[in-house]
C-alpha cells in the first residue's frame, strides 16, 4: 500500500508532500459511494435489492474498493494535479523557462 517516492524511469517526485494522499482518498471515495452505494440505494428503494443484499455489497464494496483501486487512484489523481498544473512537470517548466527568456 505506497507508492514509490519518485519515478525510476525520469525522476519524476510522485509522493508531492503532505496532504497530497487527500487526492487519491477523494477519488478512491467517489468510487465507492457514487459507483457502487448510491446504485445499491436505488436498487434497495425500487425493490430490485433486498435490504440486506444492497448493505453487503455497499459495504463490502467500500471495504474492498479502497484497497483494490489504490494505485489507480493515485494515477487519476497525478493526472488530474498535473492536468491543472502542467509547469510542475519538469519538462514542461524548463520549456516555460525558454519561453519567457525570449
Amino acid at each position: 500500500m505506497r507508492i514509490r517516492d519518485r519515478c525510476p524511469d525520469c525522476g519524476l517526485e510522485l509522493n508531492r508532500g503532505e496532504g497530497f494522499f487527500l487526492g487519491p482518498m477523494v477519488i478512491n471515495y467517489g468510487i465507492a459511494v457514487f459507483g457502487f452505494v448510491v446504485p445499491c440505494i436505488i436498487l434497495w428503494a425500487s425493490g430490485v435489492l433486498a435490504g440486506a443484499w444492497a448493505a453487503g455489497i455497499a459495504i463490502s464494496s467500500c471495504l474492498i474498493l479502497p484497497i483494490a483501486l489504490y494505485r489507480v487512484s493515485w494515477s487519476l489523481w497525478l493526472m488530474t494535479y498535473f492536468w491543472f498544473l502542467p509547469e510542475r512537470l519538469p519538462a514542461n517548466s524548463a520549456m516555460i523557462h525558454d519561453r519567457l527568456s525570449e
